[in-house]
């Protein structure tokens, strides 16, 4: 069958599915919201020619939400028929029973719902044969290998497609659907000469197969990679300029979009509690979220509630415009949703200044360009920071020599700060968050 077909028809069945709930519940609660989620896929991994394993996966979810006298209860099955939806009503019911009364629990606020919903781009149906992702990985691997003879071992070349309907609906009479496609290449090898042995990876994600990298330049660039990284150099502790690359710049956006959500503003667990409206950042950078981005990797035409996603400045001249807020956090706060139930949409790291990746180099002349960091190192309440970090010295605006066992630390406020330019030419859309390469000054590093 047509997969196109397939999801519009499975479509029709969700739906109907959400109306028979809503009727069987209309009448013994206050209000209800029920999400359906069908993902299929496939992942298979390669190592040194042979496929490791191959993953199917077909599977259905069903939530269903109930309020009543500011009780809420929640149950989730993937059984979705007759009798397992009425089991799931019932449980979601009794647990609603015995919790606690919140006045602030409830359905989002009628006007915000997703009645009429942005067409967004982000379904890319492939068909595929299993023979032909064996040769994709294939080539990539043989790219990995060929490029240098120091390449002595392979973690694996991964290939994973999934097709995801969404139906969501409520007793605000809004029943709305749609569907994604999403597929990723990765290559992970393993380099080693005299002295050392290193790791690095490479990797594809887009919503349209048409558009995921190539294959032989996924295995070189990993191979790449991991070659750069051998023989390391130890400095000693110093405080210094770095360079974020992409992936770890958006890592540490990420940690500000946690400290900005609703739940630890109102719980008072933020270092930010008391800067809405004020400035963050250096007045040059704005940071827009686009929710109704053409495939984009986060792009969603309403949240988990149900509330209409919308095109927002989270950052504009470098002040805080908004906190990020679910229904009950907005209440909690004396404020409407902002459609971020279950998380950022394509958050875009903008910069009046227009800035190249050797610019920024050149900027910053000596100091470090990180490209890694290891551990979980954040501290949301105090906005504190201490990783372990990967990365090469940069002097005279060149890349000098790897650098490892180092430590960076200091307070996400001053490094907020302390942003001096940010890079527009290697720009990384894999992520819900999307940014170039970024400058920050005065930056504790701790070696040997």
């Amino acid at each position: 069958m047509n997969i196109f077909h397939s999801t519009k028809v499975e479509e029709s069945l969700f739906k109907n599915r959400i109306r028979t709930i809503l009727n069987l519940v209309r009448n013994r609660i206050d209000g209800s919201e029920i999400t359906i989620l069908k993902s299929t896929g496939i992942t298979m991994n390669l190592r040194f020619g042979k496929i490791e394993n191959i993953e199917f996966h077909n599977g259905s979810s069903l939530t269903v939400t109930v309020f009543n006298n500011n009780k809420t209860g929640t149950a989730s099955s993937s059984d979705l028929s007759m009798n397992g939806i009425k089991k799931i009503i019932e449980g979601a019911i009794s647990i609603s029973k015995n919790t606690n009364s919140d006045p602030f629990s409830s359905l989002p606020e009628i006007e915000l719902l997703a009645f009429k919903m942005e067409k967004i781009d982000l379904f890319y149906p492939w068909i595929f044969e299993l023979d032909k992702v064996k040769n994709f990985l294939k080539l990539a691997e043989e790219a990995a290998f060929n490029f240098d003879k120091r390449i002595i071992n392979t973690e694996g070349i991964s290939f994973n497609a999934c097709i995801t309907t969404k139906v969501f609906g409520n007793t605000h009479n809004m029943i709305q659907a749609y569907h994604t496609s999403q597929y990723s290449l990765s290559s992970c090898v393993v380099a080693k000469d005299k002295f050392d042995m290193q790791r690095d990876y490479e990797y594809s994600y887009v919503r349209d197969m048409k558009e995921i990298q190539n294959p032989i330049w996924i295995g070189k660039k990993s191979a790449e990679k991991a070659l750069s990284r051998l023989s390391p150099i130890k400095i000693k502790t110093i405080k210094s300029s770095v360079i974020l690359n992409p992936d770890v710049a958006a890592s540490i956006f990420f940690h500000f979009s946690e400290a900005i959500k609703g739940i630890n503003v109102y719980k008072n667990s933020t270092f930010l509690l008391n800067y809405l409206g004020k400035k963050i950042f250096p007045h040059w950078l704005n940071i827009q979220e686009d929710p109704n981005l053409k495939k984009g990797i986060a792009s969603k035409p309403f949240d988990d509630e149900g509330v209409k996603t919308k095109f927002q400045y989270i950052i504009e001249n470098g002040i805080l415009n908004t906190w990020l807020l679910n229904s009950y956090s907005g209440r909690r706060l004396g404020k409407l949703s902002t459609g971020n139930s279950g998380g950022i949409h394509n958050w875009k790291i903008c910069s009046t200044l227009k800035l190249n990746f050797k610019e920024l180099l050149k900027m910053m002349n000596s100091g470090l360009l990180i490209t890694e960091l290891l551990g979980s190192g954040t501290n949301l309440i105090t906005g504190d920071f201490s990783y372990g970090a990967v990365g090469f010295w940069v002097s005279n605006g060149e890349i000098q020599y790897p650098v490892n066992e180092i430590t960076i630390s200091g307070n996400l406020k001053n490094l907020f700060l302390n942003i001096e330019g940010i890079s527009n030419d290697d720009i990384d859309k894999r992520n819900s968050i999307q940014c170039g390469s970024v400058l920050v000054s005065n930056i504790q590093i701790s070696g040997s």
